[in-house]
């Protein structure tokens, strides 16, 4: 009887276990390839947290997917395309996985709709 109790016990602790982790929202792979890849030595991102740095020239990209779509987002970080006449300063150099990641999180980035 108390090998019954204590097997039903552990299985409830792992299925709430289970149901909080689902409960909690994961950070985007994106999100963390941004920070993996060293974007934010020029880059800030005021709505994920990533604050600007004093005199930081290249923009904020908290929006940048209400301006760019995926598309040109590969092509930009693989020096493809350009903005204004120049290309990004640094070809992404990551796998396929995480530039697919990066560039699907950076493209899903939106202004709010007032």
């Amino acid at each position: 009887m108390k090998k019954t109790i204590l097997v039903v016990t552990a299985a409830c602790m792992w299925a709430a276990a289970a149901a909080t982790a689902q409960e909690q929202p994961q950070e985007p792979k994106g999100k963390a390839v941004f920070q993996a890849s060293k974007c934010l030595s020029c880059h800030s991102m005021e709505t994920a947290g990533f604050k600007k740095k004093p005199n930081q020239k290249p923009p904020d990209l908290s929006t940048v997917g209400s301006k760019h779509t995926v598309e040109f987002l590969a092509g930009y970080l693989k020096k493809k395309e350009a903005i204004g006449g120049a290309k990004h300063m640094i070809a992404f150099k990551g796998s396929d996985e995480d530039f697919q990641a990066l560039i699907t999180w950076l493209a899903s980035l939106k202004a709010e709709q007032k």
